[in-house]
């Protein structure tokens, strides 16, 4: 997925997130090679939601796949007012090359409502060219991951080794 992770990073910064890898080389992966890592999260506060964010991207500093998470304080009614637009900016900072801004911003909105008035865990995954998300809503969390769509295709889609988790 062409993107910019260091414009993807700048933006979670702006969430308050702390890196604690930031662009760390990690080993080699068999099939993309030399591989680097950002893994950060806001500060703790009791009380405070706790928001995450993490992103992968080859050698050469190509997108491979970012995710966010957002966990709510447990006395808090429902998701945090933010988690709308700290999603969108996860999915859309790095300005992947075919992925239509607007698209994820409607999407997020509409499935964050309905799935976020769900008694019951949800996950909802939706293909938008070059990369597919994948929304999960369960209780006081919320995720969301944006993949490149040829990985999702390769390892099966909903019927592969990852197609239980929606």
């Amino acid at each position: 997925m062409p993107g910019d992770v260091d414009a993807w990073a700048e933006r979670m910064g702006a969430y308050g997130i702390e890196w604690d890898e930031e662009g760390e080389a990690k080993p080699p992966h068999p099939v993309v090679g030399p591989v680097l890592s950002w893994v950060g999260m806001t500060a703790f506060e009791p009380g405070d939601p706790l928001y995450g964010a993490n992103a992968v991207a080859n050698g050469e500093r190509e997108l491979i796949l970012t995710g966010c998470a957002v966990l709510s304080a447990p006395e808090s009614e429902g998701l945090p007012p933010r988690t709308r637009s700290f999603f969108d900016d996860c999915v859309t900072a790095a300005e992947v090359e075919g992925v239509d801004e607007e698209r994820v911003e409607k999407w997020v909105a509409e499935r964050l409502a309905v799935m976020a008035r769900s008694e019951e865990p949800e996950c909802e995954d939706v293909d938008l060219g070059p990369a597919t998300l994948r929304l999960v809503v369960a209780l006081h969390t919320a995720s969301i991951e944006m993949l490149p769509t040829e990985a999702v295709e390769a390892a099966g889609g909903e019927d592969g080794p990852a197609g239980h988790l929606c």
